[in-house]
């Protein structure tokens, strides 16, 4: 039997069927600013913030903000690093599944967190169960893999009181709907990025089905990498007679870019694809890595430009695609650089 239309439940089940739905940024921020609503009107709080994991920064942006001008002027499109939200992630604050920190315990972790609001209020009350304007209501929301993607914070109760156990689970409850939409948003933009990916890919093979020469295909081939996997930068090099590497076709590069001038030969870059950096046939390097194999020094010649921070962003990486020929000599090799998201590709 369904609630009526606007009953809790039915507010629940449709806040739930719309995180089900989620494909878009679009339809995510949509998602989100109605369960952020549900929690404000129907669980009872004034102050509502769901704040996003971003992979490629390793922290966390309040992308949606219910409630007054003030609580939106100071929180919305605020972020927070791993090192600031931890102090509050402590299992000693875990009251089933959310994170409970009262006031009497805030202030121990209170210089240690980033940019926060704190509600006017009267002051502590001696009731134990009084809401104070110094606690904090979090909720860590996470994927099916069970990697945080998003914290869930509420403040100021309409009630006044601090959340009973039941409360707390259906704020935890809640909260999962707001994990489920951002999580079904980043699966669709990973199905989409391969529709792409494979689109781009079959354009470029008719291109080398219709080429004329070595020339077009190695552009070719540096576009549909360039196009299809979301670097802003390729190069094919090639082994030349005397050993060396040239440029012989680029994408979204300069060729008289520096960094394309390079004095490697391809026996000094057989030195960095060993085994433990080999990824599907191409070798992927931290920059501290392949600086110490080709003997860079501390600092080495060249900067990626599209870095991120964190154990899953780009941080001048080396990606590189030997070109061997029947005979297994290196021929050449493709190197990408740059990649649009600021992340390490996924394996």
């Amino acid at each position: 039997m369904s609630g009526p239309p606007h009953s809790p439940f039915a507010r629940l089940r449709d806040a739930f069927a719309a995180a089900c739905r989620v494909r878009t940024p679009r339809e995510l921020e949509a998602a989100l600013d109605g369960i952020a609503r549900l929690i404000g009107e129907t669980l009872g709080y004034r102050s509502v913030v769901i704040n996003v994991h971003r992979p490629a920064w390793d922290d966390f942006i309040a992308s949606t903000v219910h409630g007054d001008d003030e609580v939106r002027a100071a929180l919305l499109g605020t972020t927070h690093s791993w090192a600031e939200w931890a102090p509050l992630l402590h299992d000693r604050f875990n009251r089933r599944g959310a994170q409970i920190i009262l006031g009497e315990d805030s202030a121990e972790v209170a210089d240690r967190v980033g940019t926060t609001y704190t509600p006017a209020g009267t002051g502590r009350s001696d009731d134990p169960n009084a809401y104070d304007p110094e606690d904090m209501y979090l909720v860590v929301m996470r994927d099916n893999d069970g990697e945080p993607i998003g914290i869930l914070s509420v403040d100021e109760p309409m009630s006044g009181r601090r959340p009973t156990d039941d409360a707390i689970d259906g704020l935890v409850t809640v909260a999962g709907f707001a994990g489920l939409a951002i999580a079904q948003a980043q699966e669709a933009a990973r199905v989409a990025g391969h529709s792409a990916a494979l689109e781009h890919l079959l354009a470029v093979s008719s291109q080398i089905a219709d080429a004329r020469s070595a020339d077009v295909v190695q552009r070719a081939v540096c576009n549909g990498i360039r196009d299809a996997l979301g670097f802003e930068r390729v190069a094919a090099l090639l082994t030349q007679p005397d050993g060396h590497l040239r440029a012989a076709a680029t994408s979204g590069w300069d060729p008289e870019d520096p960094a394309l001038q390079i004095t490697f030969t391809g026996k000094d870059f057989e030195r960095i694809m060993q085994p433990q950096f080999e990824q599907q046939g191409c070798y992927l390097l931290e920059h501290e890595d392949a600086a110490s194999i080709l003997e860079l020094g501390e600092d080495g010649s060249y900067r990626s430009r599209m870095n991120g921070h964190g154990p899953l962003a780009w941080s001048r990486h080396w990606l590189v695609v030997p070109m061997r020929g029947l005979d297994g000599v290196l021929r050449g090799l493709i190197w990408a650089d740059d990649p649009v998201d600021r992340l390490v590709p996924a394996t």
